[in-house]
């Protein structure tokens, strides 16, 4: 019975984790590509509009 338990515990918990990482990974790198976005967007204000854009 406990060959058993443990076999479905890692059979359901395994996908779980899985996709838990993923999802914290792709939040990750949301967060990255976004402040790397912001980054860009105020770096090409100041090209266009000089230093004192913001």
């Amino acid at each position: 019975m406990t060959v058993l338990r443990s076999t479905l515990c890692i059979a359901v918990g395994g996908p779980v984790l899985a996709w838990h990482a993923l999802r914290l990974a792709a939040q990750l790198a949301g967060a990255l590509l976004g402040l790397l976005l912001a980054g860009c967007h105020v770096a090409g204000e100041r090209a266009i509009f000089g230093r004192n854009a913001r």
